[in-house]
């Protein structure tokens, strides 16, 4: 779900056509809320629930990138046996 835009409904058309050109389907709409002003309430309910996957996200990237670096910093002959 993103805001109503230009931009946005521009974004959304080229993934589709990316999706699609890789053999898959896309459909791409809009929605409006049904009762009047509950956008914002809808868009705080979604960020929300995003900020935890983001904070999910995050803790998985930071461990992977830690254990590159670890594994760089390594010497060459303690690398070959990580292998």
């Amino acid at each position: 779900m993103l805001p109503n835009t230009y931009q946005c409904r521009k974004d959304f058309e080229w993934l589709r056509s990316e999706i699609v050109a890789l053999g898959g389907e896309a459909t791409v709409f809009s929605a409006d809320a049904l009762s009047p002003g509950r956008g914002d309430e809808i868009v705080t309910t979604f960020q929300r629930a995003r900020e935890a996957d983001y904070r999910d996200l995050k803790r998985e990237a930071d461990k992977l990138l830690k254990s590159v670096r670890a594994r760089r910093a390594a010497p060459r002959s303690r690398r070959r046996g990580l292998e």
